[in-house]
């Protein structure tokens, strides 16, 4: 698995470095992951998790209701692994965060 991905935002997300639960994924689920990746599963999967935790039909999750929060342990639960912890997923919030205004 890509360690860095960039997002059209400007976005630069070194994945290793702002989870260490990206640490506790073996080999056989990485390669489940990425074939899940590949095959469009994760996308669909995922947008379907977006859609439940945007709440109000906004079109947008926010922080303060704790919407983000739910989606990205959502997202990691649906893969098996364990949701990163308050901090690691502060920091992804501010990655994107920051990139909407460059």
């Amino acid at each position: 698995m890509t360690p860095q991905i960039s997002y059209p935002s400007g976005c630069d997300v070194n994945v290793q470095e702002l989870s260490s639960t990206v640490g506790a994924v073996g080999g056989t689920q990485r390669r489940r992951l990425a074939q899940q990746i590949e095959s469009g599963d994760v996308l669909r999967n995922t947008l379907e998790i977006y859609r439940v935790c945007d709440r109000n039909a906004s079109g947008n999750l926010q922080w303060a209701n704790g919407e983000i929060q739910d989606f990205i342990s959502l997202v990691f639960q649906q893969h098996g692994l364990p949701p990163p912890s308050p901090t690691d997923m502060y920091q992804l919030f501010l990655r994107f965060d920051e990139a909407m205004f460059l």
